[in-house]
């Protein structure tokens, strides 16, 4: 791709899954220091273009500082999950964990401002296309799909907690409830503490908060703001914990070495790697 040779890329700081795993060197930085390279002119251009097109949506909506953490999670998940499951002998570059992480938290943007959003239906469509698409790109055998799927998810489930909520209007506080609203009333209702100021009866039982819920729901109860900003926080708190439970997950079986001989993992790396 009209660029260095490989060994520049291991002196450089490349995903070397050999070097992160094994015992003796540890060399944890490239899980970081991966993502600021690339392997040519061709794969920076395609990236750049990426970039432009995704990460600066997604800053016009978040701003600098949660977009670059969204980024940099993405790219450590891509990059921890390539060096557990990835194949010996092989050297990782680039931001691709990074722009599906992108695309995650796009996706995860929608997903919490859902029953707001303006031809949802549309949206929806168009970013399972590009999760495919970029995942899909993976299987190509010169391409790392370890690294593209974990970015995407560990994306999508960062911007669960660091992506905004958009206030609504008037007209779609009181209109009737989405199933995703209808979802938020149930588990809010259950699970989540007061708000500031709220007073809450001390005789409801859960129980009988659960027989509310399920009443308010099939009746329709109206979408309203405070409604919204109770299941915005159940929604963060769960991305928070599903960030934290995936990063520990592949932390303990990268420092077990790493999963060797996956028969199931050949296809998502890429038929032709096996």
């Amino acid at each position: 791709m009209i660029g260095p040779r490989v060994d520049s890329f291991i002196a450089w700081g490349g995903l070397a899954g050999d070097l992160v795993r094994s015992a003796p060197s540890r060399q944890y930085f490239r899980l970081f220091t991966a993502s600021w390279l690339h392997s040519g002119v061709v794969h920076l251009v395609l990236n750049g273009f990426a970039e432009i097109g995704l990460v600066l949506r997604l800053e016009r909506f978040e701003g600098p500082v949660r977009t670059l953490l969204i980024w940099i999670i993405s790219g450590l998940g891509g990059n921890v999950t390539s060096a557990v499951f990835g194949r010996s002998n092989t050297v990782g570059v680039g931001a691709s964990g990074s722009i599906c992480g992108v695309v995650g938290a796009l996706a995860a943007q929608l997903f919490v401002n859902f029953d707001v959003a303006r031809n949802k239906w549309w949206a929806l469509l168009y970013w399972i296309v590009a999760a495919t698409t970029f995942i899909g790109i993976g299987v190509i055998p010169i391409f790392d799909n370890f690294m593209h799927s974990a970015g995407f998810l560990t994306g999508f489930f960062s911007g669960l907690f660091l992506t905004s909520m958009v206030t609504a209007t008037p007209a779609q506080q009181h209109g009737s409830p989405t199933f995703s609203s209808y979802m938020g009333v149930m588990s809010t209702t259950v699970l989540s503490a007061p708000l500031p100021g709220e007073k809450r009866s001390k005789t409801l039982s859960l129980p009988a908060r659960l027989g509310l819920s399920l009443f308010a729901g099939l009746w329709h109860l109206p979408t309203t703001e405070f409604h919204r900003v109770r299941r915005r926080r159940v929604v963060a708190a769960i991305g928070f914990v599903l960030t934290l439970w995936y990063f520990a997950l592949m932390g303990i079986l990268l420092s077990r070495g790493g999963v060797r001989n996956c028969q199931a993992c050949c296809w998502i790396y890429g038929t032709l790697n096996c």
